[in-house]
């Protein structure tokens, strides 16, 4: 998602969204909103004000999508680790994913 056209259609952040909130994955899916508002803010500073208009509203759209989906979750764990978030390798934003075991046949 982090290498994607951030304006493609269709939003590969939202897509992932829509992915996890239909698995019941609340905290992945609000993860994915997070990300997508931190990168429309890295992303998308302009000068044109109506521009910037619908980038800001688009960011409030995610924030709101992600704290609705932090209010599924149970208390102790609706949060976000903004920190290990914008700090992790691209590649190591699944941790919980085990390697597959092969069987090899004989």
């Amino acid at each position: 998602a982090e290498c994607s056209d951030i304006m493609g259609k269709p939003n590969i952040y939202k897509l992932l969204y829509a992915i996890q909130m239909h698995r019941h994955n609340w905290r992945r899916a609000a993860s994915f909103m997070y990300r997508y508002a931190v990168r429309l803010k890295k992303e998308k500073t302009s000068k044109d004000n109506s521009h910037l208009s619908l980038t800001l509203e688009e960011r409030l759209h995610s924030l709101a999508a992600a704290v609705n989906a932090l209010h599924l979750v149970h208390p102790a764990y609706s949060w976000i680790d903004s920190y290990q978030e914008s700090h992790m390798p691209h590649d190591q934003h699944s941790p919980n994913k085990k390697a597959r075991k092969s069987v090899n046949e004989d």
